[in-house]
């Protein structure tokens, strides 16, 4: 499955184009232009899982870093400041992996991390 497949290329193409520039990114105006923050809870999952590169079942600082390229594979890299500041935005105390629980079924509630990035929290 490809990003594409949940979300419009053309969204894809303009929240690029928009945080294009380094030390630009923003998260929650990313994930807002792409139409993830309107997705259900199910295609949210398939979105994690294309990002979830290694198939740990974690999101580790090395994937956050290359996030922009889960949604194309000509993105730019965040810099070291972007990921530690989204990493920042979303972990609690010295948690450095943005996760979700197969057990939950993706709950907002039983997975508080990647909500929060998303800004559905």
């Amino acid at each position: 499955m490809s990003m594409t497949d949940l979300l419009s290329a053309e969204d894809i193409k303009k929240a690029l184009g928009a945080f294009a520039a380094a030390e630009s990114f923003d998260h929650r105006k990313f994930f807002q232009m792409v139409g993830l923050k309107k997705k259900s809870a199910d295609d949210v999952k398939k979105v994690f899982e294309i990002l979830d590169k290694d198939k740990s079942g974690f999101i580790e600082e090395e994937e956050l870093g290359a996030i922009l390229k889960g949604f194309s594979a000509d993105a730019r890299d965040l810099s070291a400041t972007e990921t530690k500041t989204l990493l920042s935005s979303v972990a609690v105390q010295f948690v450095y992996v943005i996760f979700y629980s197969p057990l939950s079924s993706f709950s907002p509630h039983m997975t508080p991390f990647f909500w929060k990035m998303l800004g559905k929290q």
